[in-house]
């Protein structure tokens, strides 16, 4: 049975739907697809994005401890900023690392504002040739929409948009060699590691990741390595609507993309 159909059964078995792209980063031949060019909501998964715009931003000029200050108001839904009750004064470089590493909403927002918002957020995306991906907002935006309070689209891409962004960063394309190299450390340092983390447990796997979630919906995507080899990996998983959350679920990303991994180090 091939990958993507034993991929198939798991994604049945467990009553979900998904999207999954694999990617080789040493020989970009070499992948597992399953729906990787439909468009998928990217939640969370933004974030990498915003944090992408913020270092070319640096590479241009942009001083990244520039401080910024955050209001008693601000974007609930998360650890960080979120869960304090006072103003703030932080630098730009801060605001990210508490937007990939907690997935701080709060933080991201601030972020996305000291910016410029959209323009900004939307930079990278003509140069490194992401066409398949479309960036609308910010936290609050994606929010607003999911609760029907604002009609407005919401940021996508396609797995294989999110793994060809992944390829550039690993391989200092998507900024400059140090921008890159800081934002693989700050995925590196996830601390939200329940999905495509949990498949790569034994020691000698190194993991980097980003998640994003919303009602019925799971994303994860990331690089992993061990022994020289490298693959990017993209899943998206949805329950259908007002499914309770069930033990596993996070996992079940991990499960796949393990035996997506597993597959391509085989052939």
């Amino acid at each position: 049975m091939s990958v993507e159909r034993t991929i198939a059964s798991v994604l049945a078995a467990a009553g979900a739907e998904g999207q999954v792209h694999v990617l080789d980063l040493d020989d970009p031949s070499r992948e597992v697809a399953i729906g990787a060019d439909e468009p998928v909501v990217l939640s969370s998964v933004f974030k990498v994005h915003l944090v992408l715009a913020l270092l070319r931003a640096g590479d241009a000029g942009r001083d990244l401890t520039e401080r910024v200050r955050v209001g008693a108001e601000r974007t609930p839904g998360s650890p960080g900023l979120a869960m304090l009750s006072d103003p703030v004064e932080i630098s730009l470089r801060d605001l990210a690392v508490l937007s990939l590493t907690v997935s701080d909403v709060a933080a991201a927002d601030a972020l996305f504002d000291a910016l410029g918002g959209e323009p900004a957020l939307r930079e990278p995306l003509a140069p490194l040739g992401l066409r398949a991906t479309s960036l609308h907002g910010c936290c609050r935006d994606l929010f607003a929409a999911i609760a029907g309070e604002a009609e407005r689209p919401v940021s996508r891409a396609t797995p294989r948009d999110l793994t060809r962004l992944l390829a550039l960063v690993w391989s200092d394309e998507a900024a400059s060699a140090d921008a890159c190299a800081q934002l693989r450390a700050l995925l590196h340092r996830q601390a939200l590691r329940p999905r495509i983390a949990a498949g790569f447990l034994e020691p000698g796997w190194r993991v980097a990741t980003k998640s994003g979630t919303l009602p019925g919906l799971r994303n994860d995507i990331g690089v992993v390595e061990r022994d020289g080899h490298r693959h990017a990996v993209a899943v998206c998983v949805r329950t259908p609507e007002g499914t309770p959350p069930a033990p596993g679920d996070d996992a079940l990303l991990g499960r796949i993309a393990r035996l997506a991994v597993d597959s391509l180090t085989r052939r």
